[in-house]
């Protein structure tokens, strides 16, 4: 296999500067094992080479993918990791839960909302005031999840590459708080067992109780890097990304 070239999304109008802090982590992991590295504005600039590798938004990254033939993988669903989850997941279409919400609008109790099979369609949040959904859901009208407040007081991302943990990284709340060890390995089994992506992340918080909740799962392209040295990034963001465009067909870590 030839070498591949990562290019990386820049700032519209200003080609030197890239757009997000992931694609400066991946640029250096990059050019520290010899690849070499664009920039690009447009997607369009970037030929259908299944050994070009793309960082930068999940909108552009996917763009990309369909242009050149490429399946773009279908969201993660959570529901799959509901034991791992200590609360409710419910889905319900953003419909059905804005016509709820507005009806129990004298009587409400705060949720978390974030869409549903669909890849970041907006951010998840904590819907408060049901009058404001759509103002922070911009508009979105697909499936969502519906899910209980909870108190989190520590977030840590699982980095897991060729089915291995790579890192662990703390990316809120307190940091001397940590999740149950014992938690994230059963966790990474299950994952490993059931999904076939060469790459992919597990979002824990710790509640307030010390009960270990996962959070998320996240695939491992257009991803953030909640602190991974450069190198492990690049090779993470590689691996998941070489498979999608069928380069890869073993889990290594090379």
């Amino acid at each position: 296999m030839k070498k591949p070239v990562l290019y990386v999304e820049s700032i519209p109008g200003d080609k030197k500067n890239l757009l997000f802090d992931f694609c400066y982590s991946a640029k250096m992991g990059a050019l520290d094992v010899g690849i070499k590295v664009k920039h690009f504005e447009n997607v369009s600039e970037i030929p259908g080479d299944p050994t070009n590798i793309v960082v930068g938004s999940v909108e552009v990254c996917s763009e990309w993918l369909v242009t050149h033939g490429y399946q773009v993988p279908k969201a993660i669903d959570l529901l799959l990791w509901q034991e791992f989850c200590y609360r409710e997941l419910k889905p319900m279409l953003m419909s059905d839960f804005k016509q709820y919400a507005l009806e129990s609008v004298d009587d409400w109790t705060p949720v978390f909302i974030k869409p549903y099979q669909q890849i970041k369609a907006f951010t998840g949040f904590v819907v408060f005031d049901p009058r404001l959904i759509s103002l922070f859901s911009y508009d979105f009208d697909g499936p969502i999840l519906v899910q209980p407040e909870i108190d989190i007081v520590s977030e840590y991302r699982v980095y897991v590459n060729c089915q291995r943990i790579v890192d662990i990284k703390h990316y809120s709340g307190d940091p001397l708080v940590f999740p149950i060890p014992e938690q994230i390995k059963k966790c990474v089994d299950f994952s490993n067992r059931i999904l076939d992506n060469h790459s992919f992340t597990l979002d824990f918080g710790v509640r307030s109780d010390g009960c270990t909740d996962l959070i998320e799962v996240n695939d491992g392209w257009a991803i953030g890097n909640y602190g991974l040295e450069p190198q492990q990034y690049y090779l993470f963001v590689r691996n998941r990304w070489l498979q999608m465009t069928g380069i890869r067909k073993r889990m290594e870590l090379i």
